[in-house]
This record gives structure tokens, sequence and C-alpha cells, in this order.
């Protein structure tokens, strides 16, 4: 063992001895620094803080603006205009809700003289019982339904021969319907 110490002192080329050794601080200043943190010296990580733009870029940005003010006038007189518009129909839309408004008011009190005028119903809902078919009636109209579909008839054209012929249901109440023809149809086969 002593021979190797003694090559390696005699070389002089392990290096790793000949550095101090590297402490690692977490958390400290000098290892971390925020990109963002602004500090309070004016400095960013370290270096002082520049200053904004350059006079030459300001003079430059000047000059971009006022070629471009031609341009953009017309634009900002015609969104000027339109927001005039705007606001005038507004203006007749809130003229119109008071209007409405009053319509409502004036409505309100008219109501309890229209209830006391008011009137039976022009609609009469009819209360007598249903008028049931005779067995003769029936028969008659299962003969023309069966003749019908023996001609080739669909369930809907016969429901609308029954309707124009003004011929009742059997219930005596509402409408004839291809539902109703296909039933009894199929009840009485």
């Amino acid at each position: 063992m002593s021979k190797i110490k003694k090559t390696i002192e005699a070389s002089g080329n392990d290096r790793r001895y000949d550095r101090p050794p590297q402490r690692r601080t977490y958390n400290s200043p000098s290892n971390y620094i925020n990109p963002q943190f602004k500090g309070t010296d004016n400095k960013i990580n370290g270096k002082p803080r520049k200053g904004g733009r350059k006079p030459d870029e300001w003079s430059q940005v000047s000059s971009q603006v006022a070629e471009l003010l031609p341009q953009i006038k017309p634009f900002l007189e015609k969104m000027a205009v339109a927001g005039n518009r705007l606001a005038d129909a507004e203006e007749r839309k809130a003229a119109a809700l008071e209007k409405i408004a009053e319509q409502f008011s004036t409505m309100e009190a008219l109501a309890p003289q229209i209830d006391a005028r008011q009137q039976k119903p022009s609609v009469q809902i009819d209360d007598s019982p249903p008028r049931t078919t005779s067995k003769d009636e029936r028969e008659r109209v299962m003969d023309i339904i069966n003749g019908m579909r023996e001609k080739g008839a669909t369930y809907h054209k016969i429901a609308n021969h029954l309707e124009n012929e003004n011929i009742p249901t059997f219930s005596g109440k509402g409408k004839w319907h291809a539902q109703t023809i296909h039933r009894l149809c199929r009840d009485q086969g």
C-alpha cells in the first residue's frame, strides 16, 4: 500500500486532493436565486436591472404609431357611430318597455271590471251519457269497413271515409282513427 501512495504523491496526477471540497448548502441565497424575485436592491439574479426601452426604440415606436393613426381613425369613427346607434336603440327599447308596463298597470286597474262582466264560456261541455249504437248500426258500419278492406282500402282511408260520411263512432264520442279501424278488423277475425 505504501508503494501505491508513493507513486501517487510522486506523479502529482491525482488532482482530486488538490481542490478544496465543495460544500453543498441548501436554501441559501447563493445556490438558489429566483429569477422572478426583484429584490430590494434593483438587481435580477445578482445583475443590475436594465431600464426599459432605449430612446431610439421609443422614437421608432412613435413613428410607427404616427403612420398607423390615419388608418385606425376611420375604424374608430365607425365604432363611435355604431356605439351611438346602439345607445339610441337601447333608449327606444327602454321607452317601449315603459309603455308595456303602463299598459299592464291599466289592465290591472280594469281587471275587476272585466271579471264582473265575464260571461259563460262559449264552449259547452256535453255531460250527457255516451250514445250507444244499436246492433244494426254496428253491423252496417262493420259492413262498410269490411267492404272497403276487400277493395284494398287502407285503415286510414276507411277512417277518413267514415268521418266524411258523418258516421258516429260506436261510443258516440270522438272521431274515427286508423288505429280504431285496425283494432275492429283484428277483433272481428
